[in-house]
């Protein structure tokens, strides 16, 4: 079975001679994560020099989606367990966020590192109580737990990017945040499968309660088990990640996995051993490929982390029996 490698682009692999080395370790989808592009220059000009490195490199654009995210912040927001911060309205890339919150919410930031309650809502801004210590930057997800917050599929910035990726010809399109077949449809009028592959990302409990009839629409789906698991907390990931994985395997449809396969190696040559158990039983289930994300868009080693990937699919291949 054909493997591919999600390589996200970013700062530590925006080099002509370490994309081409990169490549040359695996058959590589190189992504640009649309939450990150401040501009569409930007993201042109990020497809123009990959492909002056790699003039056939495959590229994705994963669409930032429906997620709201934090925005506009000047410096970052110190966190403290046990105290309160306060942020605008308008420091969210979707200003009426407010509207659907009250006091007493669970509010997820940032793959469900960090945990907040909402505390007090006033007329141009919200105060948190946090109940954990850190960092919150601008892009950082926030997530407000059990609830469906029914927002349009797609906001401005992703039908921006989907003009720009059927303009640059590019090879593939991540649908961020699919709730429902309708979301599939409505991606797909602007973006037709002949035109661009298009790969579902599952995130969210509604599209595990839909996947049959997404997967009747989509060949490729990849499950982003940092937001799902937002959604469905830690415990529940697991098993929902299993009936992901056997209800696209038993269709013969492509299935990718992403979030934090090789986090520790973002700052260190080697990875945690729970890390590369977890690698070598993920490859073990016929996945049709992994994302890598931070370890290869900001870590220290994206080289050794793309290498580590390859010679454990080489091991797990070895252990799976025929």
């Amino acid at each position: 079975m054909s493997f591919e490698l999600i390589v996200t682009l970013g700062p530590s692999i925006m080099d002509i001679e370490r994309l081409r080395r990169i490549a040359a370790k695996a058959d590589c989808l190189f992504r640009i994560n649309g939450a990150h592009a401040a501009e569409m220059t930007s993201v042109r000009d990020t497809i123009a020099f990959v492909r002056r490195a790699l003039p056939d490199a495959k590229i994705l654009i994963d669409l930032p989606g429906n997620k709201i995210r934090v925005a506009r912040l000047q410096q970052p927001v110190p966190l403290v367990s046990g105290r309160t911060f306060r942020m605008r309205h308008d420091q969210f890339n979707y200003p009426d966020f407010h509207r659907h919150l009250r006091p007493g919410q669970t509010v997820l930031a940032n793959d469900s590192l960090f945990r907040f309650e909402v505390a007090r809502l006033e007329h141009a801004q919200i105060e948190f109580l946090s109940h954990s210590d850190g960092e919150l930057v601008n892009n950082k997800g926030f997530h407000l737990h059990g609830e469906d917050l029914n927002l349009p599929f797609l906001f401005d910035k992703d039908r921006e990017l989907i003009a720009v990726a059927l303009q640059e010809r590019i090879h593939a399109l991540g649908l961020s945040f699919i709730r429902t077949a309708a979301d599939v449809e409505v991606a797909q009028a602007l973006a037709p499968a002949g035109r661009i592959r298009l790969i579902g990302k599952v995130e969210t409990l509604a599209a595990v309660k839909n996947l049959d009839s997404i997967l009747d629409r989509l060949e490729s789906l990849l499950i982003d088990r940092g937001d799902l698991s937002a959604e469905s907390g830690m415990l529940l990931l697991p098993r929902l990640q299993g009936v992901i994985l056997a209800a696209a395997c038993a269709r013969r449809k492509k299935v990718f996995l992403a979030t934090q396969f090789l986090r520790h190696m973002t700052d260190n040559p080697v990875p945690l051993i729970a890390e590369a158990i977890d690698l070598h039983n993920t490859l073990q289930l016929g996945v049709s490929g992994l994302q890598l994300s931070e370890e290869t868009a900001i870590g220290r080693y994206p080289e050794e982390c793309v290498e580590f990937v390859m010679r454990m699919l080489d091991l797990a291949r070895a252990a799976t029996p025929a």
